[in-house]
């Protein structure tokens, strides 16, 4: 793979990316000002997930640029698909899983049991687990278009319930219709990731 540096320029590098798809056309394109854009975006992030792992300050620097490389690599790969929510997310997620193996000093790549996650009733959890292994937007694609939505809005996107009912982005009037729903489509993801990971799916 190619290296590349992040661009010491003074000006906002995410002044001509204003929203994610114009982002997700810059890294496409591998344009210098909006890698530096993504570095910018999740620099705070990172720092934190590496205070929370114990990292050194060396191994933060390196984290963030790591992060960064395998985003990169990810989307020269197609592996990477845009689905309308900021790469930074992803990004950061790359993040995390990449800290708990600097921390364990191991190269297994399913840094958390699945198992231990699937059975919560809240969902983040399992949500955070299938982002450790890289299976989210595969087990996305295969839920219907409602459960992709549900999860997507919520988990992937940010927004908050009443949001969600405000802007009318789904079939649902009440919250708690919208939790019901959302809590049964997160239960069929968490059963695809324990299947896909039964079969050694990466």
């Amino acid at each position: 793979m190619t290296f590349f540096r992040l661009p010491l320029v003074f000006r906002d590098p995410c002044a001509q990316y204003p929203d994610p798809a114009s982002l997700m056309r810059g890294l496409h394109a591998e344009e210098p000002e909006a890698i530096r854009c993504l570095s910018d975006k999740i620099a705070s992030a990172v720092h934190s997930i590496g205070r929370k792992y114990s990292l050194s300050a060396e191994d933060i620097k390196e984290l963030h640029i790591d992060a960064i490389v395998v985003m990169i690599q990810k989307i020269r790969e197609g592996a990477y698909r845009f689905m309308g929510f900021a790469p930074s997310t992803y990004a950061i997620k790359v993040a995390g899983m990449l800290a708990r193996n600097y921390q364990r000093a191991s190269r297994n790549r399913y840094t958390l049991p699945l198992e231990s996650a699937v059975h919560l009733q809240d969902g983040e959890e399992a949500l955070a687990a299938l982002l450790q292994v890289d299976l989210l937007e595969r087990l996305l694609s295969k839920l219907d278009e409602r459960c992709r939505t549900l999860i997507t809005l919520k988990f992937l996107k940010g927004l908050k319930d009443q949001e969600v009912l405000d802007q009318h982005l789904t079939a649902y009037t009440t919250l708690d219709s919208l939790k019901n729903n959302r809590a049964r489509c997160m239960k069929k993801l968490s059963q695809m990731a324990t299947e896909a990971l039964q079969k050694g799916e990466d």
